[in-house]
């Protein structure tokens, strides 16, 4: 277990509490955990969390500046869906190599929040703590095709202008996938994030359809 490791699994953790407390007025603490990443002044962290209705439906993080649209009743669900994709607009992110990997942890939360029927394709596993994964195909078989120790560890290398994120995941209808992201900066700090070449490992689709 490395340091990326490590801060998955704070991560995780923080996610669970911040679910479970859905209720907070903001959900800025989870910048506690992500400490290289902070907003912006008079920004917040907000999380809305999937329906259970429709074909399906997922959960994300937004930010926003005075009052939580979706606590006081002024949410528009769409304008919020699309905000979402410029969440790194309000935060400031310290530009070494941790702070690339809390940027791609932020980045895959989508795949680790709540799913409703058709989105529990996007959900992932994460290895961050591996003897987690030894109950599950393909690592409970015998003979076992793949092996604990085969997973590589979450990477991040920096380069001249921007940084390369590695991390496995397990996907039930991928298999076992690295992500490789590469996280840029511009000269005034504006973030960047091209996820450009996710790799399946091992194969494996476990015949569940939604």
């Amino acid at each position: 277990m490395n340091s990326y490791d490590i801060k998955g699994l704070e991560f995780l953790e923080k996610i669970d509490d911040l679910i479970s407390n859905n209720d907070l007025t903001t959900k800025d603490s989870l910048f506690e955990v992500l400490d290289h990443i902070r907003l912006k002044n008079g920004c917040h962290l907000g999380l809305r969390l999937a329906e259970k209705k429709g074909m399906g439906d997922d959960s994300w993080f937004y930010t926003y500046k005075g009052e939580d649209p979706l606590k006081n009743g002024t949410a528009d669900i769409e304008m919020l869906r699309e905000k979402r994709n410029y969440i790194y607009d309000d935060l400031i992110v310290e530009q070494t190599n941790m702070g690339a990997w809390q940027t791609y942890l932020l980045f895959i939360s989508p795949s680790v929040l709540p799913l409703w029927w058709h989105a529990n394709y996007k959900g992932r596993s994460y290895f961050f703590d591996r003897d987690n994964f030894k109950g599950i195909f393909p690592f409970c078989c015998d003979p076992v095709p793949l092996k604990i120790q085969d997973i590589p560890q979450p990477s991040v290398t920096k380069r001249k202008d921007h940084f390369i994120v590695r991390c496995p995941n397990w996907n039930d209808w991928e298999g076992l996938v690295r992500d490789l992201l590469n996280v840029s900066f511009d000269e005034n700090g504006n973030i960047s994030i091209n996820d450009f070449n996710r790799k399946v490992l091992y194969e494996y689709h476990s015949g569940v359809c939604f």
